[in-house]
């Protein structure tokens, strides 16, 4: 089974993931192998992001941890920013974006709507912040990915 299959399963209990209604005890999701699954996933925010994308937890403590990544980034590459708000408006407007999206929707939101979000005019976003955000998206999808197979393979063992 695909890892997006995984997930997209995991937030039904006693789902029987080799698609038939009857079958082995072992081949239904249970509470249980979806905990145990996403606790084997490595990055911190990993198991937090699947949570959170698949409506099984709040984005709090998500958006905290995000926030707190991007700004070490953000200092890390000296991304100045006139308003000390624009680095965390930047980490929010990407998380709302990934977490948003659909699987297999590669389109992002439009410049517009993310200059929106991070309360900056189009041209300033697009002369400024769009490689910013664009190297931040990959930063998080990179952490997804790798929490989607660490759960998939977690599930296959189960």
């Amino acid at each position: 089974m695909r890892s997006l299959e995984l997930i997209a399963r995991m937030g039904a209990k006693g789902n029987n993931i080799n698609g038939g209604g009857g079958g082995k005890a072992h081949s239904a999701l249970c509470d249980s192998d979806v905990a145990g699954a996403l606790a084997g996933v490595r990055h911190p925010l990993g198991s937090l992001l699947l949570r959170a994308k698949y409506n099984l937890e709040s984005v709090d403590e998500l958006r905290a941890g995000w926030r707190a990544i991007v700004i070490k980034e953000a200092a890390a590459l000296k991304w100045g920013a006139r308003n000390p708000m624009t680095i965390r408006l930047l980490a929010d407007a990407v998380l709302q974006e990934l977490v948003m999206r659909n699987d297999g929707d590669a389109e992002g939101l439009s410049h517009v709507i993310r200059a929106h979000f991070m309360l900056l005019a189009k041209s300033s976003y697009q002369e400024k912040w769009h490689c910013r955000f664009e190297h931040c998206l990959a930063m998080l999808s990179k952490i997804e990915t790798d929490a989607v197979d660490q759960y998939a393979q977690h599930m296959k063992r189960r």
